[in-house]
């Protein structure tokens, strides 16, 4: 295969990214949190020519669990809640932290105090 990496081919990547709550859907600002599945789908294509198997997972607030499902090398995070939805945020890496699978991204403690305005 043309292009193929041979680290990144054998590897099954999960990208997984933040689809808009029910609460940014009824703000002007939804479309910043639906432009992450756009990004998604960037970062797949790119890595699929590279060789790697693909996973996509968009997650909200009531498919958060699924996030317990993955089975992956690694995991590209694309999820972007913040402000008031950050509190999703800190519980999707949580969860994915407790799958002990490499992942892109900042931890849970960063997005904890770089999203807290107030501190």
């Amino acid at each position: 295969m043309e292009g193929c990496d041979p680290s990144i081919a054998v590897m099954k990547i999960a990208i997984i990214y933040s689809l808009p709550t029910r609460r940014a859907l009824t703000t002007p600002y939804k479309a910043t949190d639906e432009d992450t599945k756009d990004s998604a789908i960037e970062v797949s294509s790119a890595l699929k020519e590279k060789g790697a198997t693909i996973e996509i997972l968009g997650i909200d607030e009531d498919s958060i669990e699924k996030i317990r499902s993955i089975h992956a090398d690694v995991l590209f995070n694309i999820i972007e809640w913040d402000g008031f939805d950050t509190p999703l945020s800190v519980r999707a890496l949580g969860l994915i932290e407790s799958l002990h699978i490499p992942y892109t991204g900042p931890a849970v403690e960063a997005i904890e105090v770089c999203n807290d305005k107030g501190r």
